[in-house]
């Protein structure tokens, strides 16, 4: 199972080189990730009670936004894919190695967000979410594009592997 690096995953999905059985895996893994989220929200520590406020606006604004790329990338990949038959496959396998660097990624920069802004401005303690918040469509835009390149480079691979015309 490629967990690191989404080239490799392309590569083999390219050439239909992963069994079914391999395919699932991501699957579930997608899956069991997905389902770990819920429980950790819930016992995180809630430090003050929430009001709702600009912040909130903020975040529900941003999540609307974030819906709606989420929506337009996956359908970009799809029409990108141009074999609806294996998209499911390559998007639910594709997704696992690019969700993992980008939390390689992303958890260390949030982390140093938000001890910068607790250190440079105490006084505003909803600074680092807002941050957070309002990168958090260009984030979801970027993913979908480096997922988006992955699917071009499947359809390249198997366009220069396959029969060429006379």
């Amino acid at each position: 199972m490629i967990i690191f690096s989404p080239q490799k995953l392309e590569q083999q999905l390219a050439k239909e080189e992963l069994s079914t059985w391999e395919k699932v895996k991501y699957l579930v893994l997608a899956v069991v990730v997905s389902a770990l989220a819920g429980p950790l929200f819930w016992i995180t520590p809630t430090v003050k009670e929430q009001e709702i406020g600009f912040t909130a606006l903020v975040q529900l604004v941003t999540t609307l936004i974030g819906l709606r790329i989420t929506y337009t990338g996956i359908k970009h990949c799809y029409t990108t894919n141009n074999k609806g038959n294996q998209f499911i496959e390559r998007f639910i396998c594709l997704r696992v190695p690019w969700t993992v660097v980008f939390g390689l990624v992303l958890a260390p920069l949030s982390l140093i967000i938000i001890l910068i802004a607790k250190k440079v401005f105490p006084q505003i303690p909803e600074l680092a979410s807002l941050i957070i918040y309002i990168c958090s469509p260009l984030i979801t835009f970027i993913y979908y594009r480096a997922l988006n390149n992955s699917f071009t480079r499947i359809k390249v691979a198997q366009e220069s592997s396959g029969p060429t015309a006379a």
